[in-house]
C-alpha cells in the first residue's frame, strides 16, 4: 500500500470520493444536506503531499450531484452508490462505473481520508479549522455555521448585549 500511495497523485475519482465521504453524502437519504428550494454547494480544500486541492460538490433538489475540482467545469455524478466504505459513480458522460474504497480517520489536524481506486491509493487531509495555525485566526467577530447560506436578518443591533442560548 505504501508504494501505491507514494506513486499516485489524487485523480478526480479520489478527490470526488473523498469529498462525498467527508460530507457524509448518502443518495438514499436525500433529505439530509439537500435543499428543497435550490442547490446546496459545498466547497472543500484537501491537502495531499503538501499541495492544496480544491473541489466543489453541488447537491441539486432533484437528487443530482455535481462535482468540480480546482475550478474545472462541473461533472454530474450518476449511478452514485454507497455501500459501507465502498463508493461507486460515473463521472459526466462516461459509461465506466468507478469504484473506490474510502476510510475516514479523525486526526488532530483534521479528517484524514484514504481512497483506493483502480488508479491507485491516496491520502487526503481535510484540515480542521480549529487546529494548527488556523486556531490562531481571530474569528470572534464572525458568524460561523455548519451549513452554507445567506443571513437575511439579525434580531439585534450594534451594541446590543446577547448571551449564549438567548432567543
Amino acid at each position: 500500500l505504501d508504494q501505491l500511495v507514494a506513486g499516485a497523485g489524487p485523480g478526480t475519482a479520489h478527490l470526488a470520493f473523498a469529498a462525498i465521504a467527508a460530507l457524509r453524502i448518502d443518495p438514499a437519504k436525500r433529505h439530509l444536506g439537500w435543499r428543497l428550494w435550490g442547490k446546496a454547494r459545498h466547497e472543500l480544500t484537501f491537502l495531499a503531499k503538501g499541495a492544496a486541492l480544491s473541489c466543489q460538490v453541488t447537491l441539486y433538489p432533484d437528487g443530482r450531484i455535481g462535482f468540480a475540482r480546482d475550478g474545472a467545469d462541473e461533472q454530474e455524478l450518476t449511478a452514485l452508490g454507497i455501500d459501507g466504505n465502498t463508493i461507486r459513480a460515473r463521472f459526466g458522460s462516461a459509461q465506466t462505473l468507478i469504484e473506490g474504497k474510502v476510510r475516514l480517520v479523525q486526526r488532530e489536524a483534521g479528517l484524514l481520508v484514504s481512497v483506493l481506486t483502480g488508479e491507485g491509493a491516496c491520502e487526503l487531509l481535510l484540515p480542521d479549522a480549529r487546529a494548527g495555525k488556523a486556531a490562531l485566526v481571530d474569528v470572534s467577530d464572525s458568524v460561523i455555521a455548519p451549513m452554507t447560506g445567506t443571513i437575511v436578518s439579525l434580531s439585534v443591533a450594534v451594541g446590543d448585549r446577547v448571551s449564549e442560548g438567548a432567543q
